[in-house]
């Protein structure tokens, strides 16, 4: 039998439930019983990433056409929010503190619209959402009756008096919260408010349990290049705090009105949003009881995608991995830490990530940690120096893998299913791997019912998309690719049935009426070329870029993320996805359309020489190919299975900057 948790918020008592009502046994304290949640508050109070008509608006949808559809017109109006209600990859921080056993208890405190919560459901026994806004408690409980999830309990209550009994859980969950508890009382110093917050959460947490925070950081580098702190002003987060104090007082106006970049319709009367270096926040979670405290460097705390121990070399192997990635395609703070990990020691990069890495992630344990999931499988593979995690794409389906590094090399890969229902997926993947991707699988284990594979790849470094050499390899690779999985079957049927459905798909899509006209006439006019073409049916690999191949010192190609993979399609859609996607990293959108139109970088020329000669095409036919791949990728992302997400805006530039003059 479950036990019961909740007490009362003030005077820590049981709760006794008559009819729709919580009574505390001791005070005269009273909740309510809402659908679908428990309701201990009984003021009215708004934050959220959108104006409040809206979050109503999302509700109501809901309620007649299902969360999901009511998110997706969502997202349609506000792309950024897609990455927020919808990416796995949020979760992701959990593998480096998931325990081998002991995973009866979460309490996810501050849950939002909920999507960290539900995914904890899928790893504890029981989840609780903690949550202070009535609209967003009110859209989980929505959701949580759609999916019919019985092991998340939703409550709506107050941050700063925890509702929960003395050593309940196993993982409390603190992820883009601990920077607003100041706002919760402007009579109390934020520190001090930050600091009764996590005595409070050391206080449920069973011994042995663990705390995690997922926050900024004070002198992060995108703070000091000019981005807004969370007051809605740049520069506040590593001025003095009394400066900081100055410039909210007589800065920070919303003038009445909402906006996104401030979340709350109250002005604010003083700074209230504190954050800390990786010193400030050790004495910080030390301070407030926790002995035990490991730190993992991020890029955003709310997308960790790439995340490892704070030291020079696994950060000086990711920014080799992103380098060409990231050139021209990302800002200026992106170029300036790629270009420098180029030539600067470990030493000198462990100092840089130390103090200025945009975010962190803390794992702070009571009475010490347990045995974790990771520190199991990192003990079983091969001896490493650092190491580097990665997660794959952020759909139900995909995966985690971990770089071991030696160093500065790739000794071995880690790689398990980040959710069980990826497990077919990850099993077929491995399988084409070890079919076309020149890796060695050194063994496969099982961990508390998770398969683990370890595999030994080319000790190789990340293409460069910028060099001319290593993209000429890769286009090699795939021509070779394309040989070995040549079918009987007509191309023209396949393109065919392609055309018609993604013209379909236009109609969903936020373009101009004269940017889809435009697009059809490409459809069809790519139809007709391939009607006289002699091109073979073939495998396609489904995301053949740089940032997913590893090349070693004999120049030998380990391609990874076989997720997307396909039997059958077009030689030209991994060509095309190949080259749109070198074009954006090498120089970004600025001269996209000349390029397209035969303008190509340096670096891509050989590389497309060499693919167009071997099918005996014409320059003409990238251009025509663009809408044609761009389509098919955004397809994926209304398929309703789940299994893809993210970069739908991407795609939707990419046929606005094809269909402009």
């Amino acid at each position: 039998m479950r036990r019961n948790l909740l007490v009362c918020p003030e005077c820590k008592s049981a709760l006794k439930k008559e009819g729709k009502t919580l009574l505390c046994t001791k005070c005269s304290f009273k909740a309510k019983l809402q659908s679908g949640y428990v309701d201990l508050i009984n003021k009215g109070y708004y934050w959220g990433e959108i104006p409040p008509s809206e979050m109503d608006s999302v509700i109501r949808k809901s309620k007649k056409v299902g969360w999901k559809r009511a998110v997706g017109e969502l997202i349609e109006k506000y792309p950024k929010m897609e990455e927020y209600l919808l990416n796995h990859t949020r979760l992701d921080w959990l593998f480096h503190c998931l325990p081998l056993a002991g995973n009866s208890a979460c309490l996810d405190i501050g849950s939002g619209w909920g999507n960290l919560s539900f995914d904890l459901a899928k790893y504890y026994k029981n989840v609780y959402s903690l949550e202070e806004v009535r609209e967003r408690v009110e859209f989980q409980a929505l959701r949580k009756r759609q999916d019919r999830l019985k092991n998340l309990h939703i409550i709506r209550g107050d941050f700063l008096e925890l509702p929960f009994d003395d050593s309940s859980f196993d993982l409390v969950v603190v992820s883009g919260v601990l920077e607003w508890v100041g706002i919760g009382n402007y009579d109390e110093n934020p520190a001090s408010l930050q600091r009764e917050f996590l005595k409070e959460v050391y206080r449920i947490l069973k011994p042995g349990g663990c705390l995690y925070v997922g926050i900024e950081n004070r002198f992060g580098l995108h703070y000091l290049l000019g981005a807004k702190d969370h007051s809605g002003l740049p520069y506040t987060g590593f001025l003095p705090r009394y400066l900081a104090d100055l410039a909210v007082r007589f800065i920070r106006k919303t003038g009445g009105k909402y906006k996104l970049d401030i979340r709350m319709l109250e002005e604010w009367r003083s700074y209230r949003t504190y954050t800390y270096t990786l010193k400030g926040y050790r004495n910080l979670f030390s301070s407030s009881g926790f002995a035990h405290i490991e730190p993992y460097w991020t890029l955003f705390y709310s997308n960790p995608k790439f995340s490892g121990p704070i030291d020079g070399e696994n950060f000086k192997f990711f920014l080799k991995y992103i380098s060409s990635y990231t050139r021209g395609a990302k800002g200026t703070a992106g170029r300036i830490i790629t270009t420098l990990g180029k030539v600067l020691p470990n030493k000198i990069l462990f100092l840089i990530l130390k103090y200025f890495t945009p975010s962190y992630l803390f794992f702070c344990y009571k009475d010490g940690k347990g045995k974790l999931f990771q520190d199991r499988f990192l003990r079983d593979g091969p001896r490493f120096t650092s190491f580097l995690r990665m997660s794959g794409s952020g759909g139900l389906t995909s995966k985690i893998n971990y770089f071991l590094l030696k160093n500065g090399k790739v000794v071995s890969l880690i790689k398990f299913p980040r959710f069980k229902e990826g497990i077919r997926n990850f099993l077929e993947e491995e399988s084409l791997i070890q079919k076309f991707g020149n890796v060695s699988l050194l063994k496969r284990k099982r961990y508390e019912g998770q398969t683990v594979f370890f595999e030994k790849p080319s000790e190789g470094e990340p293409l460069r998309a910028d060099s001319p050499k290593e993209n000429r390899l890769a286009v090699e690779w795939l021509i070779n690719f394309q040989e070995r999985t040549k079918k009987e079957e007509s191309l023209y049927g396949i393109v065919a049935g392609d055309t018609s459905r993604l013209k379909e798909l236009l109609l969903f899509l936020n373009l101009t009426p004269n940017q889809k006209e435009k697009i059809k006439e490409a459809l069809d006019k790519l139809l007709g070329q391939v009607a006289k073409m002699n091109l073979p049916l073939v495998s396609s690999h489904g995301d053949f870029c740089a940032i997913n191949i590893l090349k070693d010192k004999e120049d030998k190609l380990y391609v990874l993320d076989w997720e997307d993979y396909s039997r059958i399609g077009s030689p030209l859609t991994d060509f095309i996805f190949y080259f749109l996607h070198g074009l954006v990293s090498i120089q970004g959108f600025e001269k996209f359309s000349s390029s397209l139109r035969g303008d190509y970088p340096k670096a891509l020329d050989e590389a497309c020489s060499l693919f167009l000669n071997y099918y005996n095409l014409d320059k003409k036919i990238i251009f025509w190919a663009t809408p044609y791949t761009a389509l098919l990728y955004l397809q994926r992302f209304f398929d309703g299975s789940g299994k893809h997400f993210g970069h739908r805006d991407y795609y939707l530039k990419i046929l606005r900057k094809w269909a402009s003059p």
